[in-house]
């Protein structure tokens, strides 16, 4: 098994890896872990119910990539 750690610094080229990615699934490639820092981190927002929709939102769209 092999790893590999990539730093990106622009947001919308994460969007595109990680769809890209996702393509490669059948095939034993898997994502483990996203971290992300951001110095406009809002701790609000993560607790708020818009959160969750838009979460919810995310993972619906996912599942019909």
């Amino acid at each position: 098994m092999s790893q590999l750690i990539l730093n990106i610094k622009n947001e919308s080229i994460m969007e595109k890896l990680l769809w890209m990615l996702e393509h490669f699934k059948s095939d034993g490639v898997e994502v483990e872990n996203i971290v992300s820092s951001s110095k406009d981190y809002d701790v609000e927002y993560e607790n708020s119910f818009e959160y969750k929709l838009d979460r919810a939102e995310f993972a619906k769209m996912k599942e019909n990539i």
